[in-house]
Order: C-alpha cells, then structure tokens, then sequence
C-alpha cells in the first residue's frame, strides 16, 4: 500500500511540475535578446523589415519597443516545420506597458501558434494594456483586463485545431481556432503601423496538449493521497 501511495504522490508531482517550465520544449527567459546566439538551438528568428535598436534585455525581462509606425518587432520559431494536427501550448508573462494602432480593432502586440496552413489552425491572443481578444473560427473574442502589470497567458490548441485561452490560470475562452497563417510560434508588436512597449519575461511553448490543471482538482488528488497515506502509516503502527 505504502508503495502504491508513493508511486501516487510521486505521479502528482510529475504532473504539477508539468504545467511549469519543466515541460516545455523551449523556454526563452528574457535574460538575452530572442535572436542571440548564446540561445543556440533556442534562439529566435526575427521577422524581415523588424528593427531591433529599441528593444533589449536587462539580464531578466525583454523590453520589446516599437516606436514606428513603418517597421514592427516581431519574433518566431519553425515558422514553416510545425504540421497541421500537431498539438501545441505557448504561454508568456508580460505587461504591455503602452501601444497605439491605426485601427479600434486591431491590437498593437499579440502572441500565437500557428500549424501548418492545409489543414492546421492558427490560435492567439491579441494584447492592448487594458484588453485582449482572441481570433476564432467565429470571429473575435474580446475581454476587458488590466495588462500594464505582469500577466501569465497560456494558449493551448489540440490536434483537432480547438484551443483554450488561460489568463493567470483562469480560462477565459475556448473555440475553434481559424485556419492557420505560416507564422510558427510568434510573438511581438502586430503591425507595422502599431507601436508598442511592452515587457516579456519569459515565451515557452511545446508541442504538446498543455492544459492549466484545475488547483482544486488538484488540491484534491494530493488531499486525497495524504489521507491514504495517514490511513496506511497508522495501520502499519497498529
């Protein structure tokens, strides 16, 4: 029994750790800009026409800024490797400290993962300092919420291209997720005629279905294990 309730705990473990950084295939952690070299394997692609000469790290966060209207700050991975019916989470803390857009309905910077365009889906969040909105399959999605402080937004889409959006683990959508565009896993400023400034502390993502687990689920299972285990120690007492 003993065994079993190890075997048990040590699973739940595994399972929380899971839905932290260990799980994801790649973690980018702010502290160097995105396409530094040092990253090797991990490093980022920067997007034609980007300019980089606002934007840097202080050795923990990204200051992403895009001060122009002609050019954009933007950053990718496998913008063409990721093929369609490949399950994929991205998540990111950030603060969108300002921006401005030519359009009410478009947002100066956002954060996605697209599969390959065939038969994939392209899911995302779009980000201004006091909303976000979610493309689907139905059109936008829009919610009211204070990003000029530092916010966790996770984004998860399964092989049948239907995605869930998580804003500091509280979901606030799921859809369908349109078809894809050929962007791989993005994130920056949207447009070349936004502007933006903004603040990454870290962009991960792996190819995997990552949902956020339910704490009290959670809270639970590990409630529930702790009492086996009480019950098991005082049976081996007695």
């Amino acid at each position: 029994m003993l065994k079993m309730i190890r075997f048990l705990l040590v699973a739940l473990g595994m399972i929380c750790s899971c839905h932290t950084a260990y799980c994801w295939e790649i973690s980018y952690e702010g502290n160097v800009m995105p396409n530094d070299p040092v990253l090797g394997s991990g490093v980022w692609r920067v997007y034609s026409g980007c300019d980089l000469s606002q934007t840097w790290s202080d050795g923990e966060v990204l200051h992403l800024i895009d001060p122009w209207t002609d050019k954009e700050v933007r950053f990718s991975r496998e913008a063409v490797a990721i093929p369609a019916g490949t399950p994929i989470t991205m998540e990111a803390r950030l603060r969108i400290a300002s921006g401005t857009t030519p359009g009410s309905g478009l947002a100066p910077a956002f954060m996605g993962a697209s599969t390959w365009r065939l038969a994939g889906g392209f899911a995302s969040a779009w980000l201004w300092s006091d909303k976000m909105s979610v493309l689907n399959a139905d059109g936008w999605f829009h919610y009211d919420t204070d990003l000029t402080q530092f916010r966790t937004i996770r984004i998860a889409m399964n092989e049948q291209n239907y995605f869930w959006v998580w804003l500091d683990e509280t979901e606030i959508f799921s859809g369908l997720a349109v078809d894809a565009w050929q962007n791989g896993i993005t994130f920056g400023s949207s447009y070349y005629e936004a502007t933006l400034e903004s603040y990454w502390d870290y962009v991960c993502y792996s190819k995997e279905f990552v949902p956020v687990p339910e704490p009290s689920s959670l809270l639970a299972l590990a409630s529930g294990l702790l009492g086996l285990g009480g019950l098991a120690l005082r049976r081996r007492r007695e």
